[in-house]
């Protein structure tokens, strides 16, 4: 089922806020960077055509997704990705239920899709596209803050008058 326009923007807005809360986590943990690394390739992925909406397995994930079989780490120096470490990130997407455990693989569901355009977009070179997300959160704090003093601020100056 996919929702309304409106309410799958402020949904994507939120799962912007996750995914900004994972790469700054994966700046400081080394482990973690790599798994996150191969989460977001497979995320990303899912939102090209290719996706045929059938389960992805290891060596699907290993022959198709991943361009490279070098992953960086913090550090940016490349190490090689043995078949192994595509569990963690599996499992991982299962547990942010990004994805569902299906036969031997997983499923990506509708939030992992989403959260893959927002890393489509945020990779990209649309500058539109890469800083509406952070934008958008600005705008609505700032809209917030004003609801909330602007009838104060117009209490105040109709006793003064």
């Amino acid at each position: 089922m996919t929702l309304p326009i409106q309410i799958r923007f402020f949904r994507k807005l939120e799962l912007y806020q996750e995914l900004y809360h994972q790469d700054k986590k994966s700046k400081t943990d080394g482990e973690f960077s790599i798994i996150w690394d191969i989460e977001r390739q497979i995320l990303k992925w899912t939102t090209t055509n290719e996706y045929p909406g059938m389960p992805l397995t290891h060596s699907f994930i290993w022959i198709s997704i991943l361009d490279e079989k070098l992953i960086l780490d913090k550090k940016r120096t490349p190490h090689s990705l043995p078949i192994e470490s595509l569990q963690p990130a599996m499992d991982n997407l299962v547990q942010r239920n990004f994805a569902k455990k299906k036969d031997n693989g997983i499923l990506i569901e509708e939030d992992g899709r989403l959260i893959g355009e927002i890393i489509r977009d945020i990779d990209g070179k649309n500058l539109f596209h890469k800083y509406k997300y952070f934008t958008s959160i600005g705008i609505i704090w700032i809209v917030f803050i004003l609801g909330i003093l602007l009838p104060f601020f117009v209490a105040i100056s109709n006793k003064s008058i």
